[in-house]
């Protein structure tokens, strides 16, 4: 069972055509800017409790987020740690920043494993993200796998984008599948 959720419910219909150029883009990550970990956590316990009831599924769940999901996933991990049992961030920024609800901020509950894979050229993730990331969670003993992959850019993993990179999004993909049959199982 796959679960994709409407981050912008609230504001009602919302669609994106990226390939309308920078213009879409800056809409995008403006909508986005209005999602905060909390409010995602929220959206997040509601579909946490929708599985729980299912009776078809069994076992712990895993997450997958791209750009900006990559944060909520992270922040998933550690919000409900005894329901997430893996999580896949691709090229997230905003794991790490200076605000109280920083994802990596929740390092110290995290249980499932995670996989952090970033592209080598990322104007969207700070300098100080992926070390201070490593850091947290090496604090915190999580089982994590992190990646850059070499020669990429932001969106690599999406075949309809310019920034595609196949051999690298199939490695991402072969990862995150083979972490889930090893960690998702009842």
């Amino acid at each position: 069972l796959c679960l994709l959720p409407d981050q912008y419910y609230r504001d009602g219909k919302v669609r994106f055509d990226l390939s309308k150029g920078a213009e879409e883009m800056q809409r995008m990550f403006a909508m986005g800017g209005s999602l905060t970990v909390d409010r995602v956590m929220r959206d997040t316990r509601g579909m946490l409790e929708y599985l729980e009831s299912n009776p078809v599924v069994a076992g712990p769940t895993g997450c997958v987020g791209h750009c900006m999901g990559g944060q909520f996933v992270v922040a998933a991990a550690g919000t409900f740690p005894d329901q997430i049992g893996a999580g896949a961030s691709l090229y997230g920024p905003r794991i790490v920043t200076d605000q109280p609800e920083s994802p990596h901020l929740l390092a110290d509950r995290i249980k499932g494993e995670l996989y952090l894979g970033y592209a080598e050229h990322d104007p969207y993730v700070e300098d100080n993200e992926i070390p201070d990331l490593e850091a947290a969670l090496d604090a915190h003993g999580v089982t994590y796998t992190l990646e850059t992959h070499p020669g990429t850019e932001h969106g690599f993993c999406f075949p309809e984008r310019p920034a595609y990179a196949p051999a690298a999004a199939e490695k991402v993909w072969d990862t995150i599948f083979e972490m889930f049959q090893r960690t998702l199982k009842a």
